[in-house]
């Protein structure tokens, strides 16, 4: 069972969930390092890693990060930080200092410059517009 809208992208290596935004006050319920968000991974999503031999991608707004099923398991039992989703789905919530960040690649980095100077020339737009 997933979490309703929470599609799992499988590859080779991994499988991937993308996620609105991390459990942001988690630190303070699950006792971990000040200001530490969680990512909530569904027990099955971990279980179906772990099985598969496959690393878990969760991916959101400010990156991507990595984590093996196993661990995940292990650092959810250490803090006791379990969470029921309101559809019943048990989820797992690791910190997101367990899991290791994954870095642009070159072509991502550039697409994102690309973006944000097109963004930069919409804004100046705007502006010039906006002072006619």
């Amino acid at each position: 069972m997933r979490i309703k809208n929470q599609p799992i992208i499988e590859t080779d290596t991994h499988l991937t969930i993308r996620l609105q935004q991390p459990y942001w006050g988690a630190w303070e319920k699950y006792k971990w390092e000040k200001g530490i968000e969680g990512f909530g991974l569904s027990e099955d999503l971990i279980l179906k890693a772990i099985k598969k031999e496959k690393k878990i991608m969760i991916s959101f707004k400010y990156g991507r990060y990595e984590i093996v099923g196993e661990k995940a398991l292990e650092v959810s039992q250490k803090y006791q930080s379990f969470f029921k989703a309101r559809d019943g789905t048990l989820l797992l919530v690791v910190p997101r200092t367990a899991c290791r960040k994954i870095e642009k690649s070159e072509q991502e980095k550039r697409a994102d410059e690309k973006k944000e100077h097109k963004r930069a020339v919409e804004v100046a737009k705007a502006e010039q517009q906006f002072l006619l």
